[in-house]
């Protein structure tokens, strides 16, 4: 199998080997879609590609509001008072959590101040609010230290949040560093 660019010939790739069952079905991403994965996973079964999440209409770019231009220019950036997370189809993975999770299997970006290193890594974010995430930093881990840096300095730590990051992006940011 050749490397994938995107996720799409990913899916297709996992597909045309067994490796994929697509959920047509209207799934509810409070609780449910954590559910199909977790028994997936459990039971070493195929990918589950969840096409009918209850919330998305007409898919993700639809809800995003992805504009025509973005088949000319594949990178979208939004700031500002448009920006509404709670407006993403983001599921409940767990009764205990504190909210809704958009960030699962996306990336982080972090620089060191000085832009010598940059960092990247998978971590959970929650939606805190329309405009604001809220994540885990662990000591022992990079981010952490990078904002530690940032602090000393007494600025605010740029961090970026990636998400349609192709495969290759997402195992390299999973991977350690030694």
């Amino acid at each position: 199998m050749s490397i994938k660019s995107t996720t799409y010939p990913f899916c297709e790739a996992l597909e045309r080997d067994g490796d994929l069952v697509r959920v047509t079905q209207e799934i509810d991403p409070i609780l449910d879609a954590a559910a199909i994965t977790r028994i997936v996973y459990e039971n070493d079964g195929p990918a589950a590609l969840l096409e009918n999440v209850k919330g998305a209409k007409n898919g993700l770019f639809h809800i995003l509001g992805a504009p025509n231009r973005l088949r000319k220019n594949p990178k979208m950036r939004t700031f500002g008072d448009v920006v509404d997370l709670l407006s993403l189809p983001s599921p409940l993975i767990h009764q205990q959590d504190g909210g809704k999770y958009i960030h699962t299997n996306g990336m982080h970006v972090v620089q060191f101040p000085d832009g010598r290193w940059t960092n990247w890594s998978i971590a959970r974010a929650m939606i805190s609010d329309k405009r604001h995430l809220v994540g885990l930093v662990i000591e022992s881990q990079h981010i952490w230290q990078i904002y530690q840096l940032w602090k000393k300095e007494g600025k605010k730590c740029k961090w970026a949040q990636c998400l349609g990051v192709p495969p290759a992006g997402i195992m390299a940011a999973s991977m350690p560093i030694r």
